[in-house]
């Protein structure tokens, strides 16, 4: 598994496109996922899946526990990308389910990391190989 982070809107889509070689129809948006699909195996021929920390938001709401899901999800496509947006920077969440969702995704997103053969930081479009 190879893991993608940086902030919203930096470049990791584009990164991941040109550094492997990935097309458009080979991505799964969870941004744009039927909920139903969460939590599912992504469909033959995708091999990455960006804006995952959605996935983590409609784990929480379907009663999933988000770590189980992204460890059943390498086990079953160990060469998957992934990519996400960090969420645990900026104003704390008001409302509870808002911070619980920015918890369970910060901590989903470093046992991807842990479990993760690379793990890649994009800023402003620039891509530094972290491990």
């Amino acid at each position: 598994m190879i893991l993608i982070t940086g902030g919203a809107y930096q470049g990791k889509s584009e990164f991941l496109m040109q550094h492997w070689n990935i097309a458009p129809e080979e991505i799964c948006d969870m941004a744009q996922a039927d909920e139903s699909a969460v939590g599912n195996e992504p469909a033959e021929g995708i091999r990455a899946v960006v804006h995952y920390q959605e996935a983590v938001r409609v784990q929480l709401k379907q009663g999933k526990d988000p770590a189980a899901e992204l460890r059943k999800l390498a086990a079953s496509r160990p060469g998957i990308i992934l990519a996400a947006d960090e969420v645990g920077m900026g104003i704390v969440p008001l409302e509870r389910e808002d911070r619980n969702f920015r918890e369970a995704a910060g901590r989903t997103m470093c046992l991807a990391a842990q479990m993760a053969d690379e793990v890649w930081r994009v800023i402003c479009g620039i891509p530094e190989r972290i491990r």
